[in-house]
């Protein structure tokens, strides 16, 4: 981009249009912006970065300050800019958002920002959006890249140099945007720090699935203990723990089938005899079951007599309560009919007395009416006095003013003639009379007042006739007023048949019989009120007794279903305590039956057993019983522990397959997390390694201009070893000094040497951004003071390094006050700072 022409108009300390040509400077080469502090120098630049991006350069300027104060209200605030691009030319015009003074009238209005682009065979953008995206394609970087390549503005330059590590950081963070790489750095972390979170809940499902062991194996039990377990061991001992518990199920089932098979053997040789016991067994539960629901039928039949009669007594009290209640009720509801007769009559009455009431607020009203009306009175006397009053003074003073009229108009006849008789002559005849002799001439009065003045002064009688008769007028109309005041009054008094001496004590009577009134119609009130609540008292009392009464009738039928039921409960019991006897008549029926074949059984078996005791027979089988329940136990409860220890396994082996993809993930990303984080030999975090690249790549480039800017005594090197353990910071600055040798701080340098490695480190950032931002075509450098603290030499170095850059057809404007720089570079703008505002002046 190279500039063509810039125009500003009531733009900051310009006034009015000021144009700036660049075309001379087209070809390349160094050219001077001087002028005054604060005449506008840094303006120009403002000016070319609002044309294309519509912000400008320095820290401390703002686009909505542009206007400027020196401007006339007709000018308006824009800036045109014409550069070449690539080949191409193009003409951009801006125009802030500005309030100014109306063009008409008076206050503020507030133009709008607009946009305008015009380039070579494409239509005109004016949308200031669309002229933004436009020039940005056009130019391949944005606002915030064109100011660290096109621009080395005032006093940000040495930011760069001299920043610490840390802000230096900033600095270039913002430069190359590597805020996504501390994202990705961040993310990293944020992800090391979910998976570990994730490997830990884990480990403690893992504990959670080994508390669920239930172990007998002492080796098992001692690494279940242990403070951080060893699952691998914990799964070894706990399948060998499964095998023998599987053998011992295995142990338990073969016992219970052996004991089985001595029971059933045992039951066999006295099969005849258990059949027998066993029959007795049933025989005896079934006669005892029969007493027992015999019993049960007899409690029951007993249980239904008494609760039949106790809800018999509560349905007698409920009933009696509410008869009572229903008397209270209707002795109540005669009372309050009683009284309810004595305001039978009470909305009569207190129609009456509000009508009264009505009637004594109206003549109250009236009463007032008649004060207000003798008030009016007494305020039109004053006024019809007053207007009186004034007459008299308007008619002496316009009196007064006829005879200064008729005086001066007398004056003026008088001095007519006297200035005719001034013109006789003897022997000449007079215009008046036609006599030629002359004897007594009129003499001319002192003070002659022309025909203007006459006139005036008559004007000013007439005016004061006229404001006479005006107040005369007034007068009239309010002595009609007063007089149909007066009439309405003693109308009104007449019709009361009072005076008006009388008026104020018939108004206080009135007033007494109002709050008399008042009184009576708030106790009638209270009255109406008592009977209105009398009859919604008797209304609920009604609608209590019918509610009574549905109750009362409910009441009965269920009474009447209770005792049914009751009945029916009582007949069915009785029905089953008759069936339960007959069922205790037959079993003793058979109870002496079984007997008498149970004796014939026994003396049977004794001779067919032969030596075989029944007791010991019993008692062994009883102990084979007891032995497999036992041993049934033992093997019930192996096999759940059995298959507890198997969920816990499987779900062992399967958390620590879980745990063991999620260890080898965790050990990938928490590796990647420190080396991102700067836990690593160099101490630098990841964010810190690309722009150590980007610093290193300016340096480089700063270093070719300052070898030549200090004939070759100073090169820029970064500090390589972190001092401080506690940072990860690398973008430490130092420089190498050929003359001693040695390596010092950069903040150690003078002056004039301070500018001249802040200017090359600059220069080289320029350099560095244009190759990153794909090798975009700048060929326009300005550079914003700094050069007043160079001794000559210094500054002749700095130009010849500016002058290099200049060979490569790039255009370098340098803004500045420095004499020295007005001897050396021809090619100059100068800026012309005025009283009302700046202007430009362009030389070479």
């Amino acid at each position: 981009m190279k500039p063509i022409r810039l125009t500003l108009s009531a733009w900051g300390p310009y006034s009015s249009r000021e144009c700036i040509d660049f075309s001379n400077y087209i070809e390349g080469g160094l050219f001077l912006v001087t002028g005054a502090t604060g005449s506008g120098k840094t303006t120009i630049f403002d000016g070319i970065t609002y044309a294309i991006y519509g912000n400008v350069s320095g820290k401390n300027r703002e686009k909505t300050t542009l206007r400027s104060d020196f401007a006339k209200p007709e000018t308006d605030t824009y800036v045109e800019f014409i550069f070449s691009h690539k080949g191409k030319n193009y003409t951009v015009k801006r125009s802030p958002k500005y309030s100014r003074p109306k063009r008409r009238g008076t206050g503020e209005t507030i133009s709008p920002e607009t946009a305008e682009l015009y380039e070579e065979e494409k239509e005109p953008c004016t949308l200031v959006n669309e002229v933004n995206k436009r020039l940005e394609q056009i130019m391949g970087i944005n606002y915030r890249q064109f100011k660290q390549i096109a621009m080395i503005a005032q006093g940000e330059f040495l930011e760069l140099l001299l920043a610490n590590s840390k802000d230096r950081v900033e600095i270039l963070r913002n430069i190359f945007q590597t805020e996504e790489f501390e994202q990705i750095q961040r993310k990293i972390s944020e992800e090391a720090k979910r998976i570990g979170g994730k490997l830990s809940r884990q480990k403690s499902k893992m504990e959670e699935a080994a508390s669920m062991i239930c172990c007998q194996n002492n080796q098992l039990s001692e690494a279940l203990k242990e403070e951080y377990l060893s699952f691998d061991k914990v799964i070894g001992l706990l399948e060998a723990e499964i095998k023998e518990e599987k053998e011992e199920i295995q142990t338990l089932q073969v016992q219970t089938e052996l004991l089985e098979k001595q029971i059933k053997e045992l039951t066999g040789k006295g099969e005849v005899y258990f059949t027998i016991q066993k029959k007795r067994e049933e025989l005896e539960e079934k006669i005892e079951k029969n007493k027992i629901q015999l019993k049960e039928g007899e409690q029951k039949e007993e249980a239904l007599k008494e609760d039949f009669e106790q809800w018999q007594m509560k349905s007698e009290k409920v009933e009696k309560n509410q008869k009572l209640e229903q008397m209270e009720m209707k002795q109540k509801k005669e009372q309050l009919e009683q009284e309810s007769k004595e305001y039978q009559e009470i909305e009569l009455e207190l129609s009456k007395a509000v009508v009264f009431m009505e009637r004594k607020k109206e003549e109250i009203e009236s009463v007032n009416t008649i004060k207000k009306r003798i008030k009016e009175e007494e305020m039109q006397e004053k006024e019809l006095q007053r207007c009186q009053m004034e007459y008299e003074k308007q008619r002496e003073k316009t009196k007064q003013i006829k005879r200064q009229y008729e005086e001066k108009e007398e004056i003026y006849k008088s001095s007519t003639i006297g200035l005719i008789a001034k013109e006789l002559r003897e022997g000449e005849p007079c215009p008046v009379c036609g006599s030629c002799e002359h004897p007594h001439i009129a003499p001319i009065a002192g003070e002659i007042p022309d025909e203007n003045m006459l006139k005036k002064w008559k004007y000013d009688w007439e005016t004061q006739e006229q404001i006479k008769n005006d107040i005369f007028q007034k007068a009239s109309k309010e002595k009609g007023r007063l007089d149909v005041i007066r009439k309405e009054l003693e109308q009104a008094l007449e019709e009361k048949k009072i005076g008006r001496k009388e008026l104020v004590e018939y108004k206080r009577a009135l007033e007494e019989e109002e709050k008399e009134q008042i009184e009576i119609i708030k106790e009638l009130e209270q009255k109406k009120k008592r009977k209105t609540e009398i009859e919604k008292e008797c209304s609920l009392i009604d609608k209590k007794q019918k509610q009574l009464e549905q109750i009362q009738g409910k009441r009965k039928l269920e009474y009447q279903e209770k005792y049914e039921q009751y009945r029916k409960a009582l007949e069915n019991n009785k029905i089953e305590i008759e069936s339960i006897k007959v069922l205790i008549k037959e079993n003793q029926k058979d109870w002496r039956k079984f007997k008498e074949e149970e004796q014939n059984c026994l003396e049977r078996l004794q001779k067919e057993m032969k030596g075989i005791e029944v007791e010991k027979l019993k008692e062994e089988l009883h102990c084979l019983e007891l032995e497999k329940r036992q041993i049934q136990f033992q093997k019930e409860k192996k096999k759940q522990v059995f298959a507890m220890n198997q969920t816990a396994l499987s779900s062992l082996k399967e958390k620590q397959k879980n745990q063991e993809g999620l260890e080898d993930e965790y050990g990938i990303i928490k590796d990647l997390d420190q080396v991102t984080r700067g836990n690593n030999k160099a101490r630098i975090v990841f964010e810190h390694y690309v722009l150590s690249s980007y610093f290193e790549d300016i340096i480089g480039a700063a270093n070719i201009r300052l070898n030549k800017m200090t004939a070759g005594r100073y090169e820029l090197t970064k500090v390589e070893k972190v001092t401080d353990g506690r940072t990860t910071d690398s973008l430490s600055l130092e420089v190498f000094d050929a003359f001693t040798g040695k390596k010092r701080s950069v903040k150690t340098l003078s002056g004039g040497e301070s500018f001249k490695a802040a200017l090359a480190l600059a220069l080289g950032l320029s350099d560095i951004v244009k190759r990153h931002a794909g090798g975009i075509q700048i060929d326009t450098l300005f550079i914003d003071e700094g050069f007043g603290s160079l001794d000559e030499e210094s500054l002749n170095q700095a130009l010849d390094t500016l002058a290099l850059l200049t060979d490569k057809n790039c255009l370098i404007g340098i803004i500045s006050h420095v004499a020295e720089l007005k001897e050396r570079i021809e090619n100059q703008i100068i800026v012309e700072k005025k009283k009302n505002g700046s202007s430009v002046v362009v030389t070479g």
